[in-house]
């Protein structure tokens, strides 16, 4: 990247040369374009990005303490009716841009048609401007810890002062530094000694004026020249030996108008100083340029960031987004109620498999019908004697007028008690049943409150010893 400093907003420009760690002069951009190309400094791929140092004074600065919140509720449009009191231009044509230190927010702005016409500027030259900043970033910022400290430049041209990381001016004359001399305690003094390396100003025009000379000289020769030779050679060499001296006793005087004047600035300085206590301090360092100016919070140029899609295909991406996830989640709830279900059925299966075969336990890997269906089809062939002896027993005892007070059966006999009004009807019950082909026992017999009977009945069975006990309290029909 190559620094430029535009010292003044139609003067020269100041390029930085990293080998001689000096700002070198040159005139205009297609005068940095040749320079460049014959430079070191042109040698790189991207020689032709520029960070371009602007004069301070030609930004608009003001300060207060808003907050961060403050400071965001703000927004752009608010920041550039901040300056509305101060710029000659459409407030919204300001770029602003804002640094903060400590409690304070510094802000800055330029306007946008300024900023197009520095970059087209470049452009026709070929240079692409990537950053543009104030001038008094190129001073180094005061120590922080110490407090009351300043930085201050000054040449023949301008005279910057820093005061902190966030916060430089520019002023035109010296006699206004007093009254921004406010809580400082020490300046730190850089001088164009140790960061320029300025040809004369006087010497480029005496360039000007030796080079006209010298083509008055040649238009000469070539007019005489078959007259007398050597007539026009002493000519010709008389010519150049007055315009050196001129050259080298003009650029003289410059640089001794300079040395004065610097040398008087610096004592006006120290007098100003000492009138108001304050410590003055010469420092022999150099104004050195940004290191990653595109990242400085006051870089005025708007990085353009390429855009891969349009905002509709954006946004319908992110609305095709949000339905994949909310679906997503749809599926996910559903699968863990479904797991819920599961387990709560396995657990109701599992209870009701034990209540049915207390001695037995489930196997999880074959299917629960699989395995109750075979168990409840070997109990109903076991009961179907039974149900088919009390088919035949039943008509009889409704016919007999009794009454069934409890029913019992296992796999070897069926007993209930019955209840009569006389014991001769439980005989002739017997009797009939004996009389069908079915075997029944009467066993004991015990008088009721009521004056009627109740006695046990017996019916035995041919098959296994287990039972199934079943009480019926109801009148058999």
């Amino acid at each position: 990247m190559i620094h430029v400093w535009l010292v003044r907003q139609q003067g020269a420009f100041r390029v930085w040369t990293a080998q001689q760690q000096r700002w070198t002069t040159v005139d205009g951009w297609q005068a940095l374009s040749t320079f460049v190309s014959h430079s070191a400094i042109g040698n790189r791929s991207h020689d032709k990005e520029v960070c371009l140092y602007i004069p301070t004074q030609m930004a608009l600065t003001l300060s207060n303490d808003l907050s961060d919140s403050q400071l965001k509720q703000l927004g752009i449009s608010g920041q550039q009716y901040l300056f509305e009191d101060l710029a000659l231009t459409p407030v919204e044509q300001l770029r602003v841009r804002h640094i903060s230190h400590g409690a304070k927010q510094y802000f800055y702005a330029l306007g946008a048609n300024d900023i197009e016409q520095w970059q087209q500027g470049a452009q026709l030259a070929g240079f692409n401007v990537t950053a543009l900043l104030p001038d008094f970033t190129l001073l180094p910022s005061p120590d922080a810890k110490l407090g009351g400290e300043a930085v201050l430049y000054q040449d023949f041209q301008t005279l910057l002062m820093r005061y902190s990381a966030a916060h430089g001016v520019a002023m035109a004359y010296l006699s206004l530094l007093p009254k921004l001399l406010v809580n400082i305690e020490e300046i730190v003094v850089l001088t164009a000694e140790h960061s320029l390396n300025e040809p004369p100003v006087a010497a480029e025009t005496n360039n000007n004026d030796y080079s006209d000379a010298d083509a008055d000289a040649d238009t000469d020769r070539d007019r005489d020249r078959d007259a007398d030779t050597d007539t026009d050679t002493d000519t010709d060499t008389d010519s150049e030996v007055g315009n050196e001296r001129s050259h080298d006793v003009q650029g003289n005087d410059s640089n001794s108008n300079r040395n004065s004047i610097a040398i008087n600035a610096l004592h006006d300085l120290q007098n100003i100083c000492d009138d108001n206590g304050i410590v003055l301090t010469p420092s022999t360092l150099t104004l050195m340029p940004l290191s990653t100016p595109n990242k400085h919070g006051l870089n005025f140029v708007e990085t353009k960031r390429s855009r891969l899609a349009s905002p509709y295909l954006t946004l319908a991406a992110s609305v095709l987004l949000l339905a994949g996830v909310m679906q997503i989640a749809a599926d996910g709830l559903q699968w863990y109620q479904y797991q819920q279900a599961v387990s709560t059925t396995k657990a109701a299966i599992d209870a009701q498999f034990s209540s049915w075969f207390a001695d037995e336990r489930i196997n999880p890997r074959v299917n629960v019908v699989a395995q109750v269906q075979p168990r409840l089809l070997s109990g109903q062939v076991a009961q179907q004697t039974q149900i088919n002896t009390l088919n035949k027993v039943a008509p009889i005892i409704k016919q007999s007028n009794l009454v069934a007070q409890s029913l019992r059966w296992s796999d070897s006999d069926i007993a209930m008690v019955l209840a009569a009004t006389r014991r001769e009807d439980l005989d002739s019950m017997q009797r009939t049943l004996s009389e069908q082909g079915i075997v029944a026992n009467l066993g004991a017999i015990n008088p009721t409150a009521d004056g009627g009977v109740m006695g046990e009945l017996t019916i035995p069975l041919t098959g296994s010893d287990t039972a199934t006990p079943v009480n019926a309290n109801n009148k058999v029909s």
